[in-house]
């Protein structure tokens, strides 16, 4: 049974890979290429040259780090990706309906997930680390206990993703087990940035901090052949067979138990019917998909933390934002770059959410402008407050002065005016529709222009908002000038392109179906 099962899985990954787009599998090879040409050296020279040179002592406290670091952003990785097979995948419902064995279904989609995201890192690192242990010592041993230690490393982290996971089934019920999973796991996935971000500012301090770890990695995982290396390899082996069969049975007991039988709760009451105009109901409908769970919550609010990251790189690295530490600058450009892309990923996102709902679109008395002014004023009112509210956490994380508090809540207010339509124009370019991924809502190339803003955004802003400054003081002029160019683009920008969207919508506009 699990042998036909692999085979169903096998031809499903073969399927997905043969319905890319021609841009997409481009985009894959290139990056592809780029790992293998660029990234995988430079690990390799780093790697080699410091594990072959460095002494006992800090090659045991290098691995120390590279455990602990590995299980915690490989398993934040995870979880994502174990939410849609898992939890998102409508097809797991019906074939514990057929005459299958659930252990052996489950023992499939884990086997699935561990090949395509676990075997890969363990093989990397086994190749990157264990090889100059290897080099270093001449013993094949040390190679074998290195390939073992890293494929351990893998299942602990994947046990561990599962454990964040089903925690969540502890603290709600079955019905809203999938949106709080959704929710969790899109804030998760930025977290391993904040940790790799921190743990890079920070590696020459922990490392001289941390204890002397020798008795634990020597003999082991370098130095010479001992007992010791005979009773690690068998500790994990046994890990790893213990905690297979522990994930295996907990995941098969849980979708099988009646804790995950979905309760339908009705609530009966008054009713109250309200009659609002075209585009104030049109808002209204637009906010209830956002709020009404977590699923829309993950997608739209993970984008806000965006000008916290570039709190974060302006104080560790002043030279990417101008090389100035003035506190007056620091709040502009964090205000325009925030702005810029918290405007054009959440209006893409929302925008690109209407593809589900178009035929329905279609057969409402409605033209298109009406359509797309209300999804413009949806977008302006719900991104505006909120980062309203940021740029007043930033005032008083900065200390900066009050005039440019004032200016940077008029140029953001502007910026979020004139970049809303363009993020609007990208969500109508080819949107997604994706039952098992709901936040996959944009196109390869709309993906590609708004990660292309940002690496430009990223570079140029400390740059531009440094002409808004004589010194360390506010060239009032130029940033007087600046908002009243804002404010005629804004209008431009509104008109042009709103005019244009309303068109597609009329139109009509191709949409890709997923899943």
């Amino acid at each position: 049974m699990n042998k036909q099962l692999l085979k169903i899985e096998f031809k499903s990954t073969v399927n997905y890979f043969k319905s890319l787009e021609t841009a997409k599998i481009i985009v894959y090879v290139f990056l592809a290429f780029i790992i293998a040409m660029w990234l995988l050296p430079i690990l390799w020279m780093v790697s080699s040259s410091f594990f072959i040179q460095a002494d006992n002592i800090l090659i045991a406290k290098a691995l120390f780090i590279i455990t602990i670091g590995l299980i915690i952003v490989h398993a934040l990785f995870l979880v994502n990706g174990l939410i849609k097979d898992l939890f998102m995948d409508s097809s797991i419902k019906s074939m514990l309906l057929l005459p299958l064995k659930p252990r052996s279904l489950f023992f499939v989609k884990i086997f699935k997930q561990y090949i395509l995201k676990v075997f890969p890192i363990s093989v990397l690192l086994s190749i990157i680390i264990g090889f100059p242990l290897y080099i270093s010592s001449g013993s094949v041993i040390i190679l074998i206990t290195n390939v073992l230690y890293f494929f351990t490393l893998g299942i602990i982290s994947l046990s561990l993703s599962y454990c964040l996971v089903f925690l969540v089934t502890k603290i709600t019920s079955a019905k809203k087990v999938g949106e709080i999973l959704t929710f969790l796991g899109a804030f998760l996935s930025i977290t391993p940035y904040l940790f790799i971000f921190m743990g890079g500012q920070n590696l020459r301090p922990i490392i001289d901090a941390l204890p002397d770890f020798s008795f634990l990695y020597e003999n082991v995982l370098y130095g010479g052949f001992s007992i010791k290396m005979l009773a690690a390899i068998v500790v994990c082996l046994l890990i790893l067979y213990f905690l297979s069969h522990i994930v295996i049975t907990a995941v098969t007991n849980i979708f099988t138990s009646s804790q995950l039988e979905s309760t339908v709760v009705k609530s009966r009451g008054k009713e109250k019917v309200q009659v609002f105009s075209r585009t104030r109901s049109l808002i209204q409908k637009d906010l209830q998909l956002t709020v009404r769970d977590f699923k829309e919550w993950s997608i739209v609010l993970p984008h806000y933390l965006f000008p916290f990251l570039f709190l974060f790189l302006i104080s560790s690295n002043p030279a990417m934002f101008g090389g100035s530490s003035n506190p007056d600058q620091m709040i502009l450009a964090i205000s325009l770059a925030g702005s810029v892309m918290i405007s054009l990923f959440v209006s893409a996102m929302n925008t690109a959410r209407d593809a589900r709902d178009y035929q329905f679109y279609k057969v409402l008395p409605i033209d298109g402008k009406i359509i797309i002014r209300a999804k413009y004023l949806f977008n302006s009112l719900t991104i505006l407050p909120v980062y309203l509210v940021i740029n007043i956490l930033m005032y008083l994380f900065i200390q900066a002065s009050l005039s440019s508090l004032i200016y940077a809540v008029i140029i953001s207010i502007l910026v979020v005016l004139t970049t809303v339509p363009i993020g609007m124009f990208i969500g109508t370019i080819n949107p997604v529709v994706s039952k098992k991924n709901p936040s996959n809502r944009l196109d390869i190339a709309g993906n590609v222009m708004i990660t292309m803003t940002v690496f430009i955004i990223i570079f140029a802003v400390g740059r531009v908002s440094s002409f808004f400054f004589i010194g360390n003081d506010i060239n009032h002029q130029v940033i007087l000038l600046t908002i009243g160019v804002l404010f005629i683009t804004s209008a431009i920008s509104a008109y042009i392109i709103l005019n244009r969207i309303a068109k597609r919508y009329d139109q009509g506009y191709h949409i890709t179906y997923k899943d």
